[in-house]
């Protein structure tokens, strides 16, 4: 795992999620999500609250996938927030 993401940058807070996930660390991953958090789940699906959101997370974390992201798109939503989309493949 990288040691030093800027995590203000999208793509680095991004890339460390990813990180998070491909070594299995929910704990860590949960950090990437502020108690409003939103997730789109692969289908499109809406998931809110924190507690929705890890069981998700936690799946993912478990299987440890090797997530490669090759596509980004970020569209800011509100002050400090964005929308982002990555296109990635297992």
């Amino acid at each position: 795992m990288k040691q030093n993401f800027d995590r203000t940058n999208p793509d680095e807070a991004d890339e460390y999620f990813m990180d998070c996930i491909r070594e299995g660390n929910l704990k860590n991953a949960m950090t990437c999500f502020d108690h409003e958090a939103v997730y789109m789940d692969k289908d499109g699906n809406a998931i809110s609250e924190l507690a929705n959101i890890e069981k998700l997370v936690a799946n993912l974390c478990n299987m440890k996938p090797e997530i490669k992201i090759y596509k980004h798109k970020n569209s800011p939503v509100g002050k400090g927030l964005i929308y982002r989309l990555d296109r990635a493949f297992l």
